[in-house]
């Protein structure tokens, strides 16, 4: 069932073929102004949808497409997507955090900060555990791939290789990077993120030779993986309903005794992958607003129909619980902080050539 007051938004989409995602968008606001039965929550607002990532791959495709629903979920309301890539994402938290209590600036960016939290407070903005969350879409799939070309098929043959295997990043400072590192430490793998690559370009390396694995999630690296040009080394985490073959290695299974906590690590940072975060100064019922709006989104038909279709999983989780979650693993910084520095400092080692840490 459509949203209340959405089908003239729904026709024009369906007969304007050269209706762009962002025209979408500003359709939505002007189609959806008309009077409803939905609820005219936030009407007349500005609503600035922050994606803090390169602009390509999952983050920019769940983005837009929760985006368009909240447009619909929304009558009245103005959604703007705008791509902030700048700094992994760290420049979106900013604009976030610094937002006034009545500017609805929101969106999402990489849970690389929880590790960069951890590491050092003074490496993020502002802590995470200041910002309000409106909710998470989805369980993050993330997995390590090797190129066919360099002749990697398994972990025991990545491990082995003599040479750094260079991973095309797009900064040091993202969570695939860490991620890296992390798995490095652990494992005992020669991975070397080296930064600079987009999504295009990415590929591009792996299928030049340039680069040998990539670590990221499932959805971006989904076609290379369907053409046959690369192979699933791992599974960092688990997910409902994965995507991938369960006869890939489990991160889990494989790390070693006294690896129990980056384990916990890794894998609550990818269960809140796609989370929304709204200002510290939000108002309490703006707030309300857009988590009642977030629970009508993640619940529609048409959504998850749209979701299914882009090969978008979805399994969402309310802000409350995300607030809940993201408190409760900050206020073990101290605890974590020695194990995650550790980790970071030997997988850097290993990236520069070393053999122990």
């Amino acid at each position: 069932m459509p949203y209340p007051g959405s089908n003239e938004l729904t026709h024009q989409a369906k007969h304007d073929p050269k209706l762009s995602r962002r025209g979408f968008l500003c359709v939505a606001a002007g189609a959806l102004a008309a009077p409803s039965i939905a609820r005219a929550e936030l009407a007349g607002r500005k609503i600035s949808f922050l994606i803090g990532n390169e602009g390509s791959g999952g983050y920019e495709a769940y983005a837009r497409l929760f985006a368009k629903h909240l447009a619909l979920a929304l009558p009245g309301a103005s959604v703007v997507v705008e791509v902030v890539p700048e700094a992994d994402g760290r420049l979106a938290a900013k604009r976030i955090a610094e937002a006034g209590p009545d500017e609805l600036t929101v969106g999402l960016f990489e849970t690389a900060m929880l590790y960069a939290e951890i590491e050092s407070e003074a490496a993020v903005p502002v802590s995470l555990a200041a910002f309000n969350w409106i909710g998470k879409m989805a369980v993050d799939e993330r997995i390590l791939i090797a190129s066919r070309q360099s002749g990697i098929e398994t972990i025991k043959q990545l491990k082995e290789r003599s040479e750094p295997a260079i991973f095309p990043a797009s900064t040091i400072v993202s969570r695939s990077a860490a991620e890296s590192f992390m798995l490095n430490a652990m494992l005992g793998l020669p991975i070397k993120p080296v930064p600079g690559y987009d999504g295009g370009q990415r590929a591009l390396a792996m299928l030049s030779g340039e680069a040998q694995v990539i670590l990221g999630s499932f959805p971006s690296q989904k076609k290379m993986l369907e053409r046959g040009e690369a192979v699933v080394l791992l599974r960092l985490n688990d997910v409902p309903n994965p995507s991938v073959p369960a006869d890939a290695p489990l991160l889990r299974d494989i790390a070693p005794e006294g690896s129990a906590t980056l384990v916990e690590l890794i894998d609550l940072s990818n269960t809140l992958g796609r989370w929304i975060a709204a200002p510290p100064a939000i108002g309490e019922d703006d707030l309300a607003a857009l988590r009642r709006a977030f629970d009508i989104v993640v619940a529609s038909p048409d959504f998850l129909a749209e979701a299914k279709a882009q090969d978008l999983a979805i399994d969402p989780l309310g802000g409350a619980e995300v607030q809940r979650r993201v408190k409760s693993l900050l206020a073990r910084k101290d605890e974590l902080r020695a194990a995650l520095a550790a980790a970071l400092s030997c997988g850097r080692n290993r990236a520069a050539g070393e053999t122990s840490c």
